[in-house]
């Protein structure tokens, strides 16, 4: 295991016990204070196309947003557990969790690289993190595949990296 490998794991495990340590009040509140900003900064219309995922554990929950996309007529595309060398058709939007995200828009998931080798294989594609603010961090350990996301989108903030060097 190579020492960034590590250091991943150890910062996985470290965010994850303040993770542990959200109340499900604060959750709640998290999560529809996210959905609402989404909701304000992408307009998507009947016939989009979203690729999301339905929360497991304490992430943060995607469910009102697929209502809302329903209500909508956006077509959304559901990450179960999607075979590694299978991926969706292009969608206009991706919606990407993490345990935690970094100022610059880079996450730190869950260590199986799925999402990254979906936003290779997806460049024509919007990429939306969504992050609590209590979360953030200035930055995580990361590698040359890493994939930035190109909106970051918080309880109170919404990072926009679209302009910034293309980092992906």
């Amino acid at each position: 295991m190579s020492d960034l490998t590590e250091m991943k794991s150890a910062f996985r495990k470290d965010v994850r016990a303040n993770i542990n340590k959200l109340t499900a009040e604060q959750m709640k509140a998290s999560d529809i204070a996210i959905t609402e900003q989404f909701i304000k900064k992408i307009c998507l219309g009947s016939g989009a196309r979203v690729y999301a995922y339905v929360p497991y554990g304490k992430e943060i929950s995607t469910l009102p947003l697929l209502s809302y996309f329903r209500k909508q007529g956006v077509y959304v595309t559901i990450c179960w557990d999607w075979p590694m060398d299978r991926y969706p058709q292009p969608e206009d939007v991706i919606v990407v969790p993490g345990l935690t995200f970094d100022k610059s828009g880079y996450r730190i998931g869950k260590g199986g690289g799925f999402y990254d080798r979906l936003l290779a294989k997806s460049p024509d594609s919007i990429s939306v993190g969504l992050a609590r603010d209590s979360l953030l961090v200035d930055a995580v350990p990361r590698e040359p595949h890493d994939r930035r996301v190109e909106l970051l989108i918080t309880e109170t903030q919404i990072f926009d990296f679209r302009s910034a060097a293309n980092g992906r």
